[in-house]
């Protein structure tokens, strides 16, 4: 009891899963497929909830409000895997592939098992967590392609796909930017280790690991919502334009309460 190796998964013939302290046999080939797939899923996947929630976008309708419901329903699937609660199987499945529909960063779940041969758990999750606070940056000129060449879209739309994709990456970063704050108990003493990674004691990280997290936490938890906020304030949330921009934020919510 208390022994950090039952929580340690057997590379490289298991790795972390997608579920919270689980692991999955791994298949190398099939994991490399996955992954590239899942790229093209959720590359096809954007671009169909674009074509839905922004060219279709002219004035305000109640089907603003089921789209809002449906669009948070898919971050909260993003989300729903991190949470300690006993999900089945088939739910984690389903949560699991309603994520990759949205969230490109997630296909890389399956470098888990790519990378297991040759690094360790804690450092593919150092490349995964990188890669995922840079992916809104990478996106600017993957989103600007879809909306201009595919969708036939102007320089409003093209806002509004980045827009988009920051909203509904935001789970998938605050989930990476809160794994490495899911500590253990203490464990022979007052030392707590990692729970992705039990051979990494919490806090004990190397600088850059610091300084992403320092910058996640200033630029993404706290600056996105705050900029957000101030700027849907101060303009006019009934001109066309700006709704057609920033509509996703706030549409199917009452004038007064478009904050929340």
């Amino acid at each position: 009891p208390g022994s950090r190796l039952c929580a340690t998964c057997a590379r490289p013939n298991y790795a972390r899963g997608s579920g919270k302290g689980s692991c999955e046999k791994c298949s190398k080939v099939w994991n490399l497929i996955f992954f590239i797939s899942s790229i093209a899923f959720g590359l096809a996947g954007f671009t169909v909830l674009l074509r839905l929630t922004l060219f279709e976008r002219r004035k305000v309708k109640l089907s603003d409000g089921v789209k809002k419901i449906g669009i948070n329903y898919l971050q909260f699937a993003s989300l729903a895997l991190n949470l300690n609660l006993p999900w089945t199987r088939p739910l984690q499945q389903l949560f699991q592939w309603q994520n990759y529909g949205v969230s490109i960063s997630n296909a890389m779940l399956s470098l888990d098992c790519v990378l297991a041969e040759t690094h360790t758990t804690f450092e593919v999750f150092e490349l995964k967590f990188f890669s995922t606070l840079l992916l809104p940056f990478i996106f600017v000129p993957i989103g600007y392609g879809i909306v201009r060449f595919i969708l036939k879209g102007g320089r409003n739309e093209s806002m509004a796909a980045l827009i988009l994709f920051w909203y509904l990456m935001y789970p998938s970063i605050i989930k990476s930017i809160t794994t490495l704050v899911a500590c253990t108990g203490p464990i022979g003493g007052t030392k707590r280790y990692l729970i992705l990674d039990p051979e990494i004691e919490c806090f004990n990280y190397s600088s850059y690991v610091w300084v992403g997290l320092v910058s996640g936490l200033v630029f993404y938890v706290v600056g996105l919502p705050l900029f957000s906020i101030l700027t849907l304030k101060r303009m006019d949330r009934d001109d066309a334009g700006n709704r057609l921009k920033y509509g996703i934020l706030y549409d199917g919510y009452e004038s007064e309460t478009f904050w929340w």
